[in-house]
């Protein structure tokens, strides 16, 4: 018996590959804003599995609705989200590039002082 993930197993490869380039698509020209298009792939996952779900021998979707949004929820994910929300963070507040003025002033000119300088403040601030 074929089952309709065997039978259209490479539809849903090709659909999700085609998702992931349109948003990076979208996240690269900033046209829509990064939210909406966190948001949009989110609705067009759930939309499509419904419409389209990889079913079990039994019958049964494989990939609900919780499933999915389960996987947004891993706590993995949300930790690097949080440290790309730091990350803009420091960048649009211009802290980068004060920080780094002073360790160019601290290292009086000279590349690998001052790259020794960074390192060893990154290795001081990433134990806390």
């Amino acid at each position: 018996m074929i089952t309709y993930a065997s039978e259209f197993g490479s539809f849903h490869i090709w659909f999700l590959f085609g998702l992931i380039v349109c948003a990076l698509i979208c996240y690269s020209l900033e046209k829509v804003a990064m939210e909406v298009t966190a948001l949009g792939v989110i609705v067009i996952l759930l939309f499509f599995f419904h419409f389209f779900p990889i079913l079990d021998a039994d019958g049964m979707s494989n990939l609900s609705a919780s499933k999915i949004l389960a996987g947004f929820a891993n706590p993995a994910l949300l930790t690097v989200l949080a440290l790309l929300v730091v990350g803009q963070g420091v960048v649009k507040t211009g802290i980068l590039e004060v920080v780094s003025g002073h360790v160019l002033l601290l290292g009086q000119g000279r590349l690998w002082l001052a790259m020794l300088l960074s390192l060893v403040s990154v290795l001081v601030i990433s134990a806390f």
